[in-house]
């Protein structure tokens, strides 16, 4: 039998007002350290597998701990305990469960065997496993094996908390994101959101690589393809601002038809995002807020027009690019020529796109282009709040 839903939590941790509906095979919990996601676990277990609350669990001991579970059938079964009493519930169930925790392995063999000893054992008895960040130990090749494996050994629902990227599966309803909403805790399960679009479900796998990393996000900063996608990391750096630091991540889109859509879901999680694209889409996407335009018709031509000749020819000799450029020119005036040579450069600079030139175009540009530059500061006035300690 499979757990469908938490209904309703009263006095749990900091769990009280929340509803959590589960998938019915996989759910990965993720979101900020110390914000609650072990506490769904340990929920979890203390209903069904010790079948009894501690008093640390209570957020206030003279009041009951309430809990309302959902199963796959539909039926209810409603929890009350007491402080100094016992957990009563109004059904009798027959569920079972496993919590793998607290495994202090030798080396990376013995921690992978030790799992699946413990699963292999009681796994025809078993309606579900809960698993505490099982990454920890494991390199990321070995954590996706690790989730895979675990599907095939058992045909139990999972529960998996967990601050790895690596270790998701490709399916955005399997995705529980635990986050703090100014001041209020929020949950958003994947499994309540619907997309319809297939163009976009198959965007989504085609760069799920870079989506799945952007749920452990504060904010998404969504560009139109790899030449971007190259050159903002840069930009930043440039501009003595650490992404990272402010848990800004980065999706290129491969254009920007989807933009509106995946932007849409990741507030959804409730994750705020910004994004860049070029200016002859304006029209179509004008009065979307959180969208920037290039000052130019696209990319290629703000970085051009913001290089001087001097590091434009830095650029072109770090391709190796055999250009007329340099070839043609002839001690003319140095902004003139440029003028004259933009046809063909931007020509030149729109073939092959990809991450490596982007990321030497942010290198060399003489200036970055405003439209960048105001883009990254939105996004740092947004994630401000969330900004990491320096280590």
């Amino acid at each position: 039998m499979k757990i469908k839903a938490i209904r309703k939590i009263e006095n749990y941790r900091n769990l009280s007002s929340q509803s959590i509906q589960f998938d019915e095979n996989v759910n990965f919990i993720i979101g900020e350290n110390e914000i609650g996601k072990t506490n769904i676990l340990e929920l979890i277990s203390r209903f069904f597998i010790e079948k009894h609350f501690l008093e640390s669990d209570y957020y206030d001991l003279s009041k009951p701990v309430k809990i309302t579970f959902e199963l796959e059938d539909h039926t209810l079964l409603k929890g009350i305990q007491y402080p100094h009493s016992s957990l009563q519930i109004n059904h009798e169930y027959k569920i079972n469960g496993l919590f793998l925790k607290d495994i202090h392995p030798k080396d990376e063999q013995s921690y992978i065997q030790s799992i699946f000893k413990q699963i292999h054992t009681v796994k025809d008895s078993i309606s579900f496993l809960l698993l505490d960040e099982p990454e920890n130990h494991l390199q990321p090749y070995k954590q996706r094996t690790l989730i895979k494996k675990i599907v095939e050994l058992t045909s139990c629902q999972l529960f998996i908390v967990t601050h790895s990227p690596n270790i998701l599966l490709m399916n955005y309803k399997q995705f529980i994101r635990v986050f703090r909403n100014d001041t209020c805790l929020s949950i958003v399960s994947g499994s309540t959101i619907s997309l319809e679009n297939t163009e976009l479900i198959k965007h989504m796998l085609h760069n799920f690589i870079y989506l799945k990393e952007a749920m452990f996000s504060h904010l998404v900063l969504f560009v139109e393809g790899d030449s971007e996608y190259g050159a903002l990391p840069v930009f930043a750096q440039r501009m003595n601002i650490d992404l990272d630091e402010y848990g800004i991540g980065i999706v290129k889109l491969d254009g920007a038809e989807s933009v509106c859509r995946c932007m849409n879901l990741y507030q959804k999680f409730g994750i705020p995002s910004l994004a860049i694209i070029d200016r002859d889409k304006e029209e179509k996407y004008r009065n979307v807020q959180s969208i920037t335009f290039t000052e130019g018709i696209d990319f290629e031509e703000d970085l051009y027009n913001s290089f001087e000749f001097e590091d434009y020819v830095s650029f072109i000799k770090t391709m190796k690019h055999d250009s007329s450029f340099l070839k043609n020119y002839h001690n003319e005036n140095k902004k003139s020529y440029m003028l004259e040579q933009k046809k063909n450069q931007l020509k030149y600079l729109r073939e092959k796109k990809n991450a490596y030139k982007g990321f030497l175009l942010a290198k060399y540009v003489t200036k970055i282009p405003d439209s960048y530059i105001q883009l990254i500061y939105k996004a740092i006035k947004v994630t401000s709040k969330f900004k990491s300690c320096k280590i």
